[in-house]
């Protein structure tokens, strides 16, 4: 299927290159084939890697290394955290709901499925870079899974989804145009002395990741925020400085 080729799998800090080998195995089982590694702490051409991949050794080959999770993740038009547990703050959908709005997107544009570190999975500030969050159903007394095994899970839900998929005709904005979006709004909402800017921002960010903005409607709302700026630079900050 074209469109798993144009979904990364990106393992964020790997330390195992038995895992890094068992993934590139898995990839090409079910027709992925870019795999991405944010600052691993193996080599991708390690002789374990190697020996584990078995016949996926392009796969390894072809890697891509970052040394930054946001360098990695820049083009990506949708970007799709893992983790194994609850986290306050973080919402989750399992695996088998997301399928169908991963694959939309993948039919026109990057999709970056993330996973975490062995030990520790990805943290929540990792996660609060995704556009959402999934997680594996399991049984509530022990829901951690090896890196090598929830890949292999999500991959093959991924590839072997029957039904037919109808793709987004609008070019989504880029990771990195909304990164600029919410760096833009939170310098915003300082300006006006919002209160509590962060937990708003991290409010919006949850918006605006389901909403699935356009480029066109990102740049709209950077007009608007670039109104706001000017209008209390030249007539006062604040809300005790607004009038209804």
């Amino acid at each position: 299927m074209k469109t798993l080729e144009d979904i990364n799998v990106v393992l964020v800090e790997p330390q195992g290159p038995i895992n890094v080998g068992m993934i590139a195995r898995t990839m090409k089982n079910f027709g992925f084939k870019n795999l991405i590694l944010v600052n691993p702490k193996c080599p991708p051409l390690h002789p374990w890697s190697l020996v584990m991949a078995k016949g996926a050794k392009e796969v390894l080959l072809e890697a891509h290394v970052f040394e930054s999770l946001k360098e990695a993740l820049r083009d990506s038009g949708l970007v799709v955290g893992t983790t194994g547990k609850k986290r306050r703050g973080i919402e989750l959908v399992s695996i088998k709901r997301a399928i169908e709005d991963i694959l939309q997107v993948a039919e026109s544009q990057k999709v970056s499925l993330l996973f975490g570190r062995e030990d520790s999975g990805l943290t929540n500030e990792e996660l609060s870079l995704c556009h959402l969050n999934v997680f594996i159903p399991t049984q509530e007394s022990h829901p951690s899974m090896n890196l090598s095994q929830a890949v292999a899970v999500i991959l093959y839900e991924l590839g072997t989804y029957g039904k037919k998929v109808e793709p987004i005709s609008r070019k989504l904005a880029s990771w990195e145009e909304l990164m600029r979006l919410f760096e833009h709004l939170e310098q915003t909402l300082k300006a006006i002395n919002f209160p509590d800017p962060k937990r708003a921002l991290d409010d919006l960010k949850e918006v605006i990741f389901r909403a699935h903005l356009d480029q066109r409607e990102v740049r709209l709302l950077r007009g608007i925020l670039r109104q706001i700026e000017w209008r209390i630079k030249n007539e006062g900050t604040g809300f005790k400085d607004q009038k209804n």
